[in-house]
């Protein structure tokens, strides 16, 4: 998982890739702004890890200077950074939460 925050505000930046690029994050923040596109300079998409409840791998971005990831960004309020926590493993260390520097495909939304 991946957060953007700004200083000051209520509100987080979740850049989304993976299974995360869906309509499900509604299932955990209710209330949310698909802001559009965009993308992660400097990391790639990679199956680090086995999940036998979708027989297959589990999406996760690693460091990687020559590549990027292309996702979704989100915007919603910080109080659900907790639920969004719980739901992408952090507190059994499955995912860890970071700041990333993203930037929009395209001008619509942002």
């Amino acid at each position: 998982m991946n957060i953007d925050t700004r200083q000051g505000t209520e509100h987080v930046y979740y850049f989304a890739y993976g299974s995360c690029m869906g309509d499900d994050l509604c299932h955990t923040v209710p209330e949310f702004n698909r802001c559009g596109q965009a993308t992660l300079q400097g990391y790639r998409l990679a199956f680090t890890r086995y999940a036998s409840s979708r027989r297959g791998g589990v999406a996760d971005i690693l460091q990687d200077a020559s590549l990027r990831v292309e996702g979704v960004l989100y915007e919603f309020d910080e109080a659900y950074l907790e639920e969004v926590d719980w739901r992408e493993g952090v507190s059994c260390d499955a995912y860890r939460r970071i700041q990333v520097r993203w930037t929009p495909l395209s001008r619509h939304g942002f």
